[in-house]
């Protein structure tokens, strides 16, 4: 009798573990499935800018996917040799194109910095083809992303394109920040 009182706790026991896991594996489960799904859906809102690549929206970090703009104290040479702010005037041209109007964002990846990584428009415009277009970022090395919109602005001596400056990338390599 001792023995199968014995045998009956340790199937309990036995059961009470694997339900456990099951149950622990279903919530894990849950859980990834709710936040893949929560970063699938579009982040739709208002938004302010920290420089010529990165928005704010609330809390929420976003950097543009696929364009590397000047940094905010990054210059640029006109053909004439003169330099202008092209960091200060890619952020410029940002804040105004979203001042005061929605923003839909999409993207499922976070940068290094904890930065959501996405494609943003107002009004279906496209804010990265916008800056690339003008001259006021480039295509982000190895992306691939907007790169007709790049040769558009290299063709028309549009912003950067204009004169000479340092690829964003290659100027924060030199320029580390303190």
């Amino acid at each position: 009798m001792a023995y199968s009182r014995n045998n009956r706790k340790k199937s309990i026991n036995s059961f009470k573990w694997l339900f456990s896991l099951a149950l622990l594996g279903a919530i894990a489960f849950l859980v990834i499935t709710l936040e893949k799904d929560e970063l699938d859906q579009p982040l739709r809102g208002f938004v302010t800018a920290s420089d010529g690549d990165s928005l704010k929206m609330g809390s929420q970090q976003i950097r543009l996917l696929g364009i590397d703009a000047p940094e905010l104290y990054q210059k640029c040479k006109f053909k004439n040799g003169k330099t202008w702010e092209c960091g200060r005037v890619s952020h410029s041209r940002v804040s105004q194109l979203v001042k005061g109007k929605e923003l839909v964002c999409i993207g499922d990846q976070y940068d290094r910095y904890n930065r959501l990584l996405a494609k943003c428009s107002v009004r279906d415009k496209d804010i990265g083809g916008i800056l690339v277009l003008e001259g006021l970022a480039v295509s982000y090395r190895g992306s691939g992303d907007y790169l007709s919109e790049q040769k558009n602005a290299q063709r028309n001596n549009s912003g950067m394109w204009s004169g000479e400056f340092e690829n964003p990338q290659d100027w924060r390599r030199n320029n580390p920040r303190n």
